[in-house]
């Protein structure tokens, strides 16, 4: 019955109501395209065929020959014609600096081979099926039987290659009546990217097909203009290269504009829509388990892990490596000339280090002074040294394993984690090609530098990020480059005696897999099988990617983090005309910094890596201690002895229990109110959001304070008595505020019963005034600090009252940004939205709000907005965009908008020269909201006019704040 009811999977129908398609179907109708067609047949079509194919045997190799054979003309074709090739767009973006180029990789040079070859032998096959057929040129069809038939030789099989992509990717595509995707490129992207269930892919799979289209037409570009060049031009590459620019650019009725359409298209639906979360957090408190697609893993689950490969590495070092020799190499403040781009130059072979390092024989003489084991190795015969070949490649794979284990844990240890191709090909040494080592010491951490790729593509260059690597893994990496490494070097250049570039590879490389490097699949099954214990499932580099981020974004910062405040401007790098990019490159470096990072960052990016350590509960590098030293089961024993610093929280430094001289009564209100609070903290921060926790223990501040001070009154009666008691303003002091009291701004007084009528104040504005201030004391952390002026507490509290609109005129330096903070502290249920028509505005903005600790998100078009944190901050070039009403409107539907703050208000009247995007500001309230205008220069001439720029009511409020500068002087 199951076999009847069985069908084949057919699109039988399109849908009629649009919203039931994607916004990348509606734009390319493939869905349309496939409708009734057999899922199973279309998919066939587009396969990769395999070795032993009936119709087309060997084509893949043969596809690979031919785009081989175009890879070689890079060598004798000129750079400004490669650049061309490479240059998408020349009229919009002009000609890339970057050549036309192969991939280092020999691997993803054949897969981006791969989607020729497919397209080839979906143009045979459906030169035989019935149920799918393509409309193709008479032309294109014999060339396409004409491969056939050489498909079964060897001769001539490339040109015939060419003759059908030049047919293909070389001809205007025309669509007609019945025919809407007459391109056959375009129709082999409509169906490989079909999946098995009848559905499409989504935009974020096709992007990368579609690159790989791209980079094959360029090449089939150039192989037919270096043959147009010699039949036509007498050798004239560049006009060739004129002849054939519709072929290989966009805005040109050619396949290859087509493909960038879609490729743009794709990328940018990809990047605007939000994934589902793969980490969801169990523990929101100490943020310590989480599910991973599902699967739980605590943190406590990857400390036994990592102290478990510790284990493994230390034994395999010990008994497979030095083969139970007692040797060591002991050192102390290695030098290391990080400027030093000479070929060969390490540490290991800087003449200061001589001392430590210069016997390269250690091992390999310790193993001869043990004659019984080393007759394993070589035996004496004539006079001669003969190794045993068997036993010297049986070591070398033991010592790959080793290997394999210390790749893993700086991978998994040193910070955040990157591509595994960029791991597996450091080197320790500078070598002829590569002239910056991956391996060097800053200070006392051995240090990684790791390729930062994220703007190398803008850039046309990577940064270089360091990696600390951790206690034990680090001195037994210098061990094995003073000990066993020489001794790898002598066995390979004996086992692989007709192959030097495997001996070249251990002198240069820093992990080293016997016969070759390493790569990421390795890298990805040695993670699965020392996880599996522990996580009951298989970790790879790509999920180790997001967990770790997901624990470092929550437990400690990561180097990417740091990169990337180098590229965020202040307000003291934009006053001297530059970036704080330009700054940190061009002012107080030494020269040749690391990746143009300023030196006093680079101890923040081996901190990372020392926090992550930590975390993991494995002792960080810096410490120059011997492995058997820094072991794990050390940890917690270095930890209570303070050797960790201030670095560890998890342990009280011995030095915090000093006895201290007796504290004021200040400062026992103070550390009590603050011990009191972080327990309140504590158990409300589970399970509530981050605002609705700050507005709580905001309005138990006071009442937690009156308690201590009658619980000190009682306890110190003396104490209390001979201290001054009028800290605050006699007509500003704090009084008893009752949960009732606090909620009258921005809460709902029918979920609260009535309190006891002694306890109410009558006068509402008193409370509110009472209220904002204890606030500001809080935002500044001072429990003395009063109001600016009297107008900046009229102007709060009429933002607060949210009865009309508001202009406030302040002063610079009058604490206009309270106006927007307190209202959103206060009213935490409702959101406030803070413009900024200049750059640096939003830098100072930032800083401060960081500073107070205030949540706040800054607008981002390609991002909705947070429904869990209320203060906004946008540019406003970005207000004036449609894109930005609709993201307001739906956090409006959470979140109600209910004031919108300008700051530096004044400049629409100043705009038509200045900023064409404050002009329109008036249309910003697309719904009942307050607006609030900050200034510190507005004449009162001008008022009106501001006013109508945005649209205020006709009541709206005007604070004035004297603008007299006494600290300026004025000579006539």
């Amino acid at each position: 019955m199951r076999k009847e009811m069985a069908d084949v999977i057919r699109v039988k129908q399109i849908p009629q109501e649009k919203r039931m398609v994607s916004p990348w179907l509606l734009t390319t109708k493939w869905h349309e395209h496939v409708a009734g067609h057999d899922v199973a047949t279309l998919r066939k079509l587009v396969e990769f065929p395999k070795v032993d194919d009936p119709i087309m045997p060997k084509i893949a190799h043969v596809v690979e020959a031919y785009f081989d054979g175009a890879l070689r003309l890079l060598e004798v074709t000129d750079e400004l014609i490669l650049q061309r090739l490479n240059s998408p767009d020349p009229l919009k973006e002009g000609i890339s600096n970057t050549p036309l180029h192969r991939h280092q990789e020999t691997a993803t040079q054949k897969d981006y081979v791969r989607v020729a070859t497919s397209l080839l032998a979906m143009l045979i096959r459906t030169g035989k099926e019935a149920e799918y057929s393509i409309p193709l040129p008479k032309n294109l069809v014999n060339a396409i039987t004409e491969l056939e038939d050489a498909l079964t030789g060897t001769i001539g099989v490339e040109e015939k290659i060419h003759a059908i992509l030049t047919k293909v990717w070389m001809v205007k595509w025309v669509k007609q009546e019945g025919n809407p995707i007459p391109c056959p490129t375009e129709r082999f992207m409509a169906l490989s990217t079909l999946e098995a269930d009848g559905g499409h892919k989504q935009p974020v799979y096709v992007t990368n097909p579609l690159a790989r289209l791209e980079y094959c037409i360029r090449f089939v570009c150039l192989k037919e203009l270096k043959i147009l060049s010699a039949s036509l031009y007498g050798g004239d590459d560049e006009a060739a290269c004129d002849a054939l620019q519709t072929w290989f650019t966009e805005k040109t009725n050619s396949p290859f504009s087509r493909i960038r359409s879609l490729q743009h298209r794709a990328s940018a639906i990809a990047y605007k829509t939000m994934s589902l979360p793969r980490v969801w957090w169990l523990d929101r408190r100490t943020w310590h388990e989480m599910l991973y697609k599902g699967d739980k893993i605590h943190i406590n689950d990857l400390r036994q892990m990592f102290a478990s490969t510790e284990e493994q590495m230390v034994e395999l070092w010990e008994k497979k490596i030095l083969l139970g020799l007692n040797i060591r190499v002991t050192y102390q403040d290695i030098a290391d000339d990080n400027t030093n781009h000479d070929v060969g130059y390490s540490f290991i072979s800087d003449r200061r280090n001589a001392w430590c390092f210069a016997d390269r024989d250690r091992f390999l003489k310790a193993l001869t002074g043990e004659k019984e084991l080393f007759s394993r190795f070589a035996v004496v015969r004539n006079g001669q040294l003969i190794w045993n070949m068997g036993t010297l490649m049986g070591w070398l794979r033991d010592y790959a394993e080793f290997q394999k284990l210390v790749l893993i844990r700086c991978e998994m240890l040193s910070g955040a984690p990157g591509r595994g191709t960029e791991l597996t090909a450091m080197t320790y040494r500078n070598t002829k090609a590569c002239t910056c080592r991956n391996l060097v010491m800053l200070g006392k951490n051995l240090t990684m530098l790791r390729t930062y790729h994220k703007s190398g593509a803008l850039s046309g260059m990577d940064k270089l990020i360091p990696h600390s690597i951790d206690g034990v893994t680090g001195d037994l990496i210098i061990q094995d480059l003073a000990l066993t490494r020489p001794f790898a070097e002598i066995a390979a250049y004996n086992c692989y005696h007709d192959r030097p570039a495997i001996k070249e590879m251990y002198q240069t490389h820093l992990f080293v897999n016997n016969q070759k490097l390493f790569n990421t699949d390795q890298l990805t099954a040695t993670m699965a099988r020392i996880s599996i214990p522990f996580l009951g499932f298989g970790l790879g580099v790509n999920s180790w990617r997001h967990i770790s981020t997901a624990f470092k974004r929550k437990l400690g910062r990561f180097a990417e983090d740091l990169l990337e405040d180098d590229e965020q401007d202040t307000v003291e790098a934009l006053q001297a005309g530059h970036n704080r990019s330009t700054e940190n490159r061009i002012y107080g470096l030494s020269p040749d910094a690391l990746a143009g990072a300023p030196e006093d960052l680079l101890p923040l990016f081996l901190q990372a890596s020392t926090n992550w350590q930590l975390v993991m509960h494995t002792v960080p590098g810096g410490l120059q201690l011997a492995y058997t030293l820094a072991r794990s089961h050390e940890f917690k024993q270095l930890a209570e002895s303070g050797k960790f610093g201030s670095d560890f929280q998890g342990t009280n430094s011995p030095a915090a229990a000093a006895v201290a001289a007796p504290p004021q009564r200040a400062e026992v209100i103070s550390s009590m109110q603050n011990h009191v609070m972080a327990k309140i903290k504590d158990e409300l921060v589970a399970g509530i959001e981050c605002q609705v926790v700050a507005r709580i223990v905001n309005a138990l501040v006071p009442a937690v304070e009156t308690m201590i001070r009658d619980a000190l009154a009682t306890a110190m009666p003396q104490q209390y008595a001979s201290q001054s008691e009028d800290r605050w303003p006699k007509d500003q002091r704090p009084e008893y505020v009752s949960p009732e009291e606090t909620h009258v701004v921005g809460g709902n007084d029918e979920q609260y019963p009535p309190p006891p009528q002694n306890q109410l104040v009558k006068n509402k504005d008193s409370i509110l005034a009472r209220k904002s201030l204890w606030t500001l004391r809080i935002l500044l952390r001072d429990q003395q600090a009063n109001w600016w002026s009297s107008q900046q507490q009229d102007a709060v509290l009429s933002v607060l009252k949210r009865e009309t609109d508001v202009i406030a005129m302040l002063r610079t330096g009058g604490g206009k940004s309270m106006l927007a903070i307190i209202p959103a502290i206060m009213d935490a249920n409702k959101a406030v939205v803070v413009v900024l028509p200049l750059k640096s505005l939003m830098t100072d903005w930032e800083r401060k709000l960081k500073a107070m600790r205030v949540p706040f998100q800054v607008y981002n078009p390609n991002v909705p907005l947070l429904k869990n944190v209320n203060l906004i901050l946008v540019s406003a070039d970005k207000a004036k965009f449609k894109t930005w009403r609709q993201h307001l409107a739906e956090l409006n539907q959470v979140l109600s908008v209910s004031r919108t703050i300008f700051d530096e208000a004044h400049l629409p009247l100043l705009c038509k020269n200045f900023r064409e995007a404050m002009q329109y500001m008036q249309e910003i309230r697309q719904f009942s909201m307050q607006l609030v205008l900050l200034t510190g220069t507005l004449p009162q001439s001008s008022v009106a006019a501001l006013k109508a720029a945005f649209g205020l009511a006709d009541n709206a409020i005007e604070i004035r704040e004297s603008s007299n500068r006494p600290e300026l002087e004025y000579i006539m």
